[in-house]
């Protein structure tokens, strides 16, 4: 498996909003500094999902693959309902399975910016 592609296929699937087709049934998901990882299709459904609607572009800045799992670091622009826009520097951890279904996911960024950026 060309995990680099796959991983790229998955940020391309972002902007078709079909994202959530890579989920596996119990992905563990982490953002930013939470102590337990979130577990399960709903909850990363609901918390990226947030975030992904926002999305316009994804641009792939840094990728490294190694087995099953990636580093990513990849700069999304947000557009809001008011508009305005944001580009986010966004690292990423991933950990896909043989299906090509996401086990594992860590994603952090500046939570200041995108907080502000919301209420905006």
């Amino acid at each position: 498996m060309d995990l680099q592609a796959v991983a790229k296929k998955y940020f391309n699937a972002i902007l078709k909003g079909t994202w959530n087709e890579y989920a596996e049934e119990s992905i563990k998901y982490v953002v930013l500094d939470t102590s337990h990882p979130m577990e399960g299709k709903s909850l990363f459904f609901k918390g990226a999902g947030q975030f992904y609607s926002l999305v316009t572009s994804v641009e792939t800045l840094f990728l490294v693959s190694e087995g099953y799992s990636i580093a990513t670091i990849n700069r999304y622009t947000l557009k809001n309902k008011t508009g305005k826009e944001l580009q986010l520097d966004v690292s990423e951890f991933i950990k896909f399975n043989d299906k090509e279904k996401i086990e594992q996911m860590s994603i952090f960024f500046d939570s200041k910016a995108f907080g502000e950026f919301l209420k905006s």
